[in-house]
């Protein structure tokens, strides 16, 4: 296989009022060890691979996609949990939108919780 361009997407999330939720605090930090681990994998595998992390920053949707496009990656992967399922899904919509042949994947805890739903909900992502 030939090295491809690979981006990992960090979405921001939708609903989390960080004054409201002590929890969490510092989990936006830095990139999910997910993320990190199928970067490292992928970049030992010969690939060229970046990480856009929109969660940290709660990045505006509109940059986060143009950010993945400027990459022009052959595979752009997602990480979602159920909080940014929608974003991962609009920022998906939004490269496939500009790039078709573009491959989406999207992983992480909401499709490992329901992946039926995820893909009959979000049809432009394959769920891995």
């Amino acid at each position: 296989m030939r090295p491809q361009s690979v981006v990992f997407v960090e979405p921001p999330y939708v609903c989390w009022d960080r004054r409201m939720d002590r929890v969490r605090e510092g989990e936006e930090d830095i990139p999910g060890i997910g993320t990190l681990v199928l970067a490292a994998v992928a970049r030992a595998a010969g690939h060229r691979v970046h990480v856009v992390d929109g969660k940290r920053t709660g990045t505006p949707l509109g940059d986060v996609a143009r950010r993945v496009l400027a990459l022009a990656p052959d595979h752009v992967g997602f990480s979602a949990t159920t909080i940014s399922i929608h974003n991962a899904a609009r920022i998906a919509a939004r490269v496939k939108a500009v790039a078709p042949a573009t491959v989406t994947t999207v992983g992480g805890p909401h499709v490992s919780a329901v992946p039926a739903e995820t893909l009959t909900r979000f049809p432009g992502t394959r769920a891995n």
